[in-house]
């Protein structure tokens, strides 16, 4: 296993990834099997609903290539 360079290079590790794993871990205090897998459902319903805005954003700030000035 590879060990971070600097604790600069963790914190931005942590930053990026920390946000992500909390939507998916379910809290501890859901032992039934049942709440978990709800839980789950939510957790990718959310992630979709996220990742289809931001990919939406990022189209609509894009120029297309065809309307540059030459």
């Amino acid at each position: 296993m590879q060990r971070f360079r600097s604790p600069g290079g963790c914190q931005g590790f942590l930053t990026v990834f920390s946000a992500p794993r909390n939507l998916f871990v379910p809290p501890a205090a859901n032992a039934n099997a049942l709440t978990r897998h709800i839980h789950r459902l939510q957790a990718f319903a959310q992630w979709k609903t996220t990742t289809a805005l931001a990919a939406c954003e990022c189209a609509q700030n894009q120029t297309p290539s065809a309307q540059k000035k030459t």
